[in-house]
Parts: C-alpha cells; sequence; structure tokens
C-alpha cells in the first residue's frame, strides 16, 4: 500500500513538473484564436479531468517562484473604423499577421503606442473610443461603449444593448513579453425592411453583429495587438481594436 502511496506521488509530482515546463516555455508568435469571450473560455488544463486544480495550484506555485507574484497591468486601447484595410498596409512595426477562416485578422506589434498614434491618423480613420484599464495578471476586465436601444417590429418592441466590449486576459512568461487575450464585440442596430414594406410588423429594427472574435498572443515589451473585423457595417466601415499592455514601474 505504501509503496502504490508513493508510486502515485512521484507520478503526480511528475505530471506537474512536465505540466510546468510546457507551461512555462511555450511561447511564439502564433495566434490561439477565440470563438468566445476568454471569461468562458475552457481551462487549458483541463484535460486532466480532477487532478486540474491540483495541478494548477502547483503550477502557480512555480510560476510565482520563477516570474514573482501576479502585478498590475496598465491596458491602453484604441477603438476605430476605417473605409479599408488596404489603408493599413503600409504601417510599420508589424511582427506578425495572422488570418482566420472568416477573413477576420490578429496582428503583433512591436512599438503598440507608435502603432497607436498611426492607426488614428490613416485617411478615413475614424477614433470611436480610446479606453484604459488597470488589471491585475491573470485576471479578465472588460472595456465597454454600449448604448440601449429598441429592436424589433413595432408590434413587438424591447431594450437591447449594441456598440462595443472589449475583453483582455493577461499573464506572464519568463523573459519581458506577457501573453494577451484579447476579445472583440462590436454589434450595431440595423433596419429591416420587410417585403412588402405595407405588411405590418415585417419591417423593424435588429441587432447584427459585425464582429465577435479573439486571440490570444505573446506580445513583446512595449508591443501590442491588433484586431480587424472582416464585416463591416451599415456605413461601410470596417472596424478594429488595438490594446497596448505595460506593467508600471517592470516587470520585477
Amino acid at each position: 500500500m505504501k509503496l502504490l502511496s508513493k508510486r502515485r506521488a512521484w507520478i503526480f509530482v511528475s505530471l506537474c513538473v512536465l505540466t510546468a515546463l510546457i507551461f512555462l516555455t511555450t511561447r511564439g508568435d502564433s495566434v490561439e484564436w477565440l470563438t468566445s469571450s476568454p471569461g468562458v473560455r475552457r481551462p487549458r488544463l483541463a484535460f486532466l479531468g480532477r487532478w486540474m486544480w491540483p495541478v494548477k495550484r502547483q503550477l502557480l506555485r512555480v510560476k510565482n517562484v520563477v516570474v514573482g507574484v501576479p502585478k498590475l497591468v496598465n491596458v491602453r486601447g484604441v477603438l476605430l473604423e476605417f473605409d479599408s484595410p488596404r489603408a493599413l498596409v503600409d504601417l510599420s512595426g508589424v511582427i506578425s499577421k495572422s488570418t482566420n477562416h472568416a477573413g477576420e485578422q490578429v496582428w503583433i506589434v512591436t512599438d503598440g503606442s507608435t502603432f497607436s498614434e498611426s492607426l488614428k491618423t490613416l485617411p478615413g480613420a475614424k477614433v470611436i473610443s480610446v479606453p484604459g484599464t488597470i488589471m491585475r495578471e491573470d485576471n479578465q476586465s472588460q472595456m465597454q461603449m454600449v448604448n440601449s436601444v429598441a429592436v424589433g417590429a413595432s408590434t413587438n418592441l424591447h431594450l437591447e444593448y449594441v456598440g462595443w466590449w472589449l475583453d483582455a486576459w493577461i499573464s506572464r512568461g519568463r523573459d519581458e513579453s506577457l501573453e494577451l487575450t484579447s476579445f472583440l464585440t462590436w454589434s450595431e442596430r440595423v433596419l429591416h425592411r420587410g417585403t412588402p414594406p405595407d405588411v405590418e410588423g415585417t419591417t423593424g429594427y435588429f441587432i447584427h453583429t459585425n464582429a465577435a472574435f479573439g486571440g490570444r498572443v505573446r506580445v513583446p515589451k512595449d508591443g501590442g495587438l491588433l484586431l480587424i473585423s472582416s464585416k463591416t457595417n451599415q456605413h461601410g466601415k470596417t472596424a478594429a481594436a488595438i490594446l497596448v499592455p505595460s506593467v508600471p514601474g517592470g516587470r520585477r
């Protein structure tokens, strides 16, 4: 019985060490695409079943020893609309670009602050909001700019929220980089005209979602993450959002 208990303990410790090595050394410029907000994402260690939380606690202890206890992170963002993605072609400072099957794009940039200012001066660009927040590492924060509007047909109206939601989730690696997860949601109220238009109840306002996607990437020190929608709104504008995280006072 004691031998079996020792064997289980060694298996558990070995599993923790192996997972910690993967957890601490995995990096790169690849994008992990998200189709739902990071607040409802499936835990990475879910495949461990009932061992997930014990392993996660040990990993957090190892991570705190290696990179320090969680710190506050300052996150600055820019939400904007522009005429065409072609306006972004000449922008410099891009490390990598990724496009998913829906045509949505995620860019990783080197100097996030400079890149944000370049976005604001693009021909046809319109800055919608410049949100910002201070959050603790490994926690989620949401920035939003929404309005309550009446939707539905004249016989069945109700209130819904439309606008922008920008979720962020940040954690550290061993070096100066940050793992940044961001999810952009962008919706608007549109008028649907029925056929024929003189029939009551066939014409009304409805919610149309132009963007609901995100990505998880490794962002370098002073870098940023740019999300670009593949859809346009009813005025022919494309949506984009950039997030620039920084740790006040340095990494340690």
